[in-house]
C-alpha cells in the first residue's frame, strides 16, 4: 500500500486518481493481467487498458508480451526519474 504522502505525490506528478489505483494495486500484488487488475482495483474493464498504456507511457508499469499480456509496476524512484526527465524534454521543448 501507498501512504497517504506517497499517493499524494503522485496526484501532484499528474496521475489520475485510476492510475494511482493501479499502480498501487500493482505494487501490492506484483504481476497481473488486466482482468485481475481491473477486479482487484474496483477499476472498471472499459477502462483499464485506457490506464495501464497511460501507465507504460509515463514510465510506472511495464508489460510483458504474454498471452494474455501481464503487467508489473517499476520501482517508484525509477519511474519518478523519469517522469522528471520526460516532464524537462517538455519543458526545453516550449
Amino acid at each position: 500500500m501507498l501512504s497517504d504522502q506517497a499517493r499524494k505525490a503522485l496526484y501532484e506528478l499528474g496521475l489520475t486518481a485510476y492510475e494511482v489505483k493501479v499502480y498501487e494495486t500493482l505494487i501490492s500484488h506484483g504481476y497481473l493481467t488486466a482482468s485481475e487488475i481491473s477486479q482487484i482495483s474496483k477499476i472498471p474493464y472499459t477502462k483499464i487498458y485506457e490506464v495501464l498504456t497511460s501507465l507504460v507511457r509515463k514510465g510506472f508499469i511495464k508489460a510483458e508480451k504474454t498471452r494474455p499480456a501481464k503487467y508489473y509496476p517499476v520501482e517508484p524512484k525509477i519511474a519518478l526519474d523519469y517522469l522528471k526527465k520526460e516532464n524537462e524534454k517538455k519543458l526545453i521543448q516550449n
